[in-house]
């Protein structure tokens, strides 16, 4: 099957829409499917072949929804995605996060008019990523008039959580699979080495991802003061991540935590286990926005213990008191109390990490990829869609 990737996200771009795409298109190839992945962003040598990226556009950063977005300006944008989709002929496009990017928005244009023009198309699968805050949910149902427009463009849509599904489907009304994040399970849980100048004995706490607002670093940076008042443990804070806000969130490290916060900048893609392997637990204290949370499953399958931001994404993946501990984002004090827990507790640790390396399973890209092949075959005739539905959905 001849399969087309569209996405407004890749590497060098690091973040979860990335490494789902990234880990979509592995998994397919080595199924022996032909995949080209079309995005603005040049991938940074991490494909297989480099005849399978097809770059269009390019990206320019933009603050939205508490996050620092890159937004594809593309030139002659009809034109280029009409030629890809006449020189290429797929089977399916898959198109991530279409409806909130020119990208996506340029290629349902040109499949419109083909269908239109009764030209063939190739079958057009959306996956959802976003779930935005307040205001983000009321700018998008006040547009519903014009995302409804597209509502018969796709032969698939999947969300890749409950919480991405409830923010897309009043405004693309339908039916939707809740197909999660995949994550390489194997890459982050079979890891023996660690980071030897943080292997000395000090408790790490990790913090990984983008340096931007909702994202509750500097709630985390404002704990570790709270976190010393409840224990005696020697502890330091690892911020694995980097962001046009990186200058200002070193500024918000209170003067007498200095020594225990250590921003390490962007890690290679095969430092970053290492990194987790050093930890002792995780924390994300993201505040909203949150669909899924990809950093919080690879945790998971790390074996770290996790605190985490009690929004609608990450309270679907961690069970208070069971898998880790889910607090308020905007107390210093909740995150602080939290960690000082864990930090005290080998036994509590221990019992988090069990659960989780057992939890981190679910996401693994095999079975991820399984349901989306399944997909692919339902919506190009070789099974009904209708039971493809049935499939992701029972």
């Amino acid at each position: 099957m001849k399969i087309g990737i569209v996405s407004s996200y890749f590497y060098p771009w690091y973040g979860g829409i990335t490494e789902h795409v990234y880990h979509q298109y592995k998994e397919l190839k080595a199924r022996g499917h032909e995949v080209k992945l079309i995005t603005p962003f040049d991938g940074s040598g991490v494909l297989q072949d480099c005849r399978d990226l097809i770059r269009i556009g390019r990206p320019v950063p933009l603050l939205l929804n508490g996050s620092v977005v890159k937004v594809p300006v593309l030139t002659r944008g009809k034109e280029t995605v009409n030629r890809i989709l006449a020189d290429e002929q797929f089977d399916v496009v898959h198109l991530h996060q279409p409806l909130f990017c020119v990208l996506g928005l340029t290629f349902l244009r040109c499949i419109i008019n083909l269908r239109n023009e009764n030209r063939p198309v190739p079958a057009v699968v959306g996956t959802f990523h976003a779930c935005g805050g307040g205001s983000e949910r009321f700018l998008v149902h006040r547009l519903g008039f014009f995302f409804r427009r597209f509502s018969d463009c796709f032969d698939y849509r999947i969300a890749v959580s409950a919480a991405s599904k409830d923010f897309i489907q009043p405004v693309l009304p339908g039916p939707f699979a809740v197909i999660p994040n995949g994550v390489d399970i194997e890459r982050f849980s079979t890891v023996k080495e660690k980071i030897g100048r943080f292997d000395d004995g000090v408790l790490n706490i990790l913090f990984v991802g983008r340096l931007e607002p909702r994202k509750g670093l500097t709630r985390l940076l404002r704990s570790i003061p709270y976190i010393q008042n409840h224990t005696s443990k020697k502890f330091r804070l690892l911020v694995v991540g980097n962001g046009v806000l990186t200058p200002y969130y070193k500024s918000r490290v209170p003067s007498e935590a200095i020594d225990k916060v250590i921003f390490t900048g962007e890690v290679s893609v095969d430092e970053l286990p290492r990194y987790y392997n050093t930890a002792h637990l995780f924390c994300s204290p993201a505040t909203y926005g949150e669909s899924f949370g990809i950093v919080l499953v690879e945790a998971m399958a790390a074996g770290l213990p996790v605190v985490a931001g009690n929004n609608e994404g990450y309270s679907r993946i961690v069970r208070q008191n069971v898998n880790g501990f889910l607090v308020n984002s905007e107390s210093p004090q909740e995150i602080a109390i939290n960690i000082a827990n864990l930090l005290e507790s080998e036994d509590l640790r221990r019992r988090f990490s069990e659960r989780n390396r057992f939890e981190a399973r679910k996401y693994s890209w095999n079975s991820i990829v399984d349901k989306i092949e399944t997909i692919y075959s339902g919506i190009t005739g070789q099974i009904s869609p209708e039971r493809c539905y049935d499939r992701q959905t029972g």
